[in-house]
């Protein structure tokens, strides 16, 4: 009996003991924000400053005389996480939150139990609320970021150079951290060239990471590991494309146990499309194993999300990826485009290859107009693509009906316009087509007949043409040359007449 009576008092004991600290004021359901009693009556010793509630929540700040602190209250002004952090924010918009300290950051769940903690280094971003994020997390030494699949939340824990994975719901480790942190490769059109890992890539059944340059497949589940690859990269199917060591490659369904389910040596991999060979030919099969472009083909490169360029006899023509030509075999030296292109970038940006490396792993986007950080960035991505059947049309086109490129036939190169089911060759021939980059937008395009460049067909009347990044440009950034100066529109005289800037052999990108 005695024994009941104190289970009884035990039980009952953390409800009697510690009564909740709680903000007094009232909830407004429709605008979903908490109003303080201590802020209506201006009560200049507290003040409270209340985010609105996400999933019955709300941040708050708190401010007293010489100490401000972030917590968590519900709709009753209940305190859920104590006032004793320098910032507070939702990391998956119901149950954790990322705080942070004067020298510590980490995840905190809704008991107030802290999962992660650990101490950012003096050469880490400010913490605190105003600067949460004002850098991105990548570029932390320190970090924690949040990921899911279509089942769990996850947080990615980077420390310095290393990353892994934690799953809160099960207080686990899915990861330690001791996988690779990379650079995050920005996914808009210009990017497209480089996949974007964010580090730790989730499917629903695997975590997909890199240890010492390799990839490496994780069951979330059961914790068994595949075996180190070149590259893995997942497919809409749920079907795996992976490179191996000796650069064969494979289609996986289960990692791994890691049986090949492809029935054709595999090329080369775009937008949820094979390149596919046998018997010395080449053909086109998508992610759930049909062939497309039956292997008739000497070779096939990718042009774009709809269309491919396919070679017969040492002659190019476009196709879509049905196998429906869209022009006769009359195009030459498809598979040198890219190189071609890498060669123009350098001569109509004046990027400097003289100090070593000087390409960039992702484009920073912290000021609108960083084109010579947007050049560089685009050199690294052709660079490592110049030897690939992904032409660089392919790389650049971000639209799934519409693409640009030009093309050489035997009387020149002609410009090229895929739009939705029709292919457009443009019939005036040139003795070469530059495709310029464009921050904002484009591309943009000039033309060469015999020694005069242009930026337009119908002025191919200069020395010529330049991309032009000085950080002083904003929207024009095409530029032509005249007489050994630079000219562009958006300097000009009263009268509209361009006015020549610096002498084009000083104008050289570092």
């Amino acid at each position: 009996m005695i024994k009941q009576i104190i289970s009884c008092l035990l039980a009952a004991w953390p409800c009697v003991s510690f009564p909740q600290e709680k903000v007094e004021g009232f909830y407004d359901s429709k605008a979903k924000v908490f109003h303080p009693h201590e802020n209506l009556l201006q009560d200049r010793t507290v003040s409270y400053n209340c985010d609105k509630f996400k999933a019955g929540y709300a941040i708050v700040e708190k401010r007293t005389k010489g100490f401000a602190g972030y917590g968590l209250i519900d709709t009753a002004g209940r305190v859920i996480i104590p006032f004793k952090y320098e910032g507070l924010k939702t990391f998956n918009q119901k149950n954790y939150f990322l705080f942070y300290t004067k020298d510590s950051i980490g995840l905190v769940a809704l008991s107030s139990k802290e999962l992660l903690k650990y101490r950012q280094t003096s050469d880490d971003p400010a913490t605190g609320q105003a600067a949460q994020y004002r850098h991105m997390v990548e570029d932390k030494k320190t970090a924690i970021w949040y990921r899911t699949n279509t089942a769990h939340d996850f947080a990615v824990i980077k420390l310095g150079s290393k990353i892994g994975l934690y799953l809160p719901e099960q207080e686990r480790f899915v990861l330690p951290v001791e996988c690779d942190a990379e650079p995050i490769i920005n996914r808009d059109y210009n990017h497209k060239g480089e996949r974007g890992w964010n580090n730790i890539l989730l499917t629903d059944t695997y975590a997909i990471y890199k240890i010492n340059g390799m990839r490496i497949a994780c069951d979330l589940f059961t914790g068994q590991k595949s075996d180190f690859y070149k590259d893995i990269v997942p497919l809409e199917n749920n079907l795996l494309y992976v490179v191996t060591k000796d650069d064969k490659a494979m289609l996986l369904k289960d990692m791994v146990g890691a049986k090949n389910l492809a029935g054709y040596e595999l090329l080369e991999l775009h937008e949820n499309h094979l390149l596919i060979r046998a018997e010395g030919k080449i053909g086109l099969m998508d992610i759930n194993q049909k062939v497309k472009i039956p292997l008739i083909y000497d070779d096939i490169h990718f042009m774009s999300k709809r269309y491919v360029w396919v070679k017969k006899n040492g002659a190019w023509a476009i196709a879509d990826v049905e196998g429906n030509l869209h022009t006769g075999f009359d195009f030459l030296n498809i598979e040198q485009l890219n190189a071609g292109y890498f060669t123009d970038l350098l001569y109509y940006t004046r990027l400097d290859t003289t100090g070593g490396s000087i390409y960039v792993n992702s484009h920073k986007r912290v000021y609108y107009h960083d084109a010579i950080d947007h050049i560089k960035h685009i050199a690294r991505i052709n660079l490592k693509n110049i030897g690939s059947r992904i032409s660089f049309s392919a790389l650049y086109t971000y639209d799934d009906h519409y693409v640009i490129t030009y093309a050489q036939k035997a009387d020149g190169y002609h410009l090229i316009h895929g739009r939705d089911k029709t292919v457009e060759v443009y019939q005036e021939p040139w003795d070469a087509i530059f495709y310029l980059p464009n921050v904002s937008g484009g591309p943009f395009y000039s033309y060469k007949k015999g020694n005069k460049y242009g930026l337009q067909p119908d002025k191919v009347l200069y020395e010529t043409v330049l991309y032009n990044a000085d950080p002083g440009m904003c929207s024009y950034r095409c530029s032509w040359v005249k007489k050994g100066y630079i000219y562009n529109d958006s300097s000009c005289d009263p009268q509209g007449k361009p006015i020549k800037s610096i002498a084009y052999k000083d104008f050289v990108i570092r």
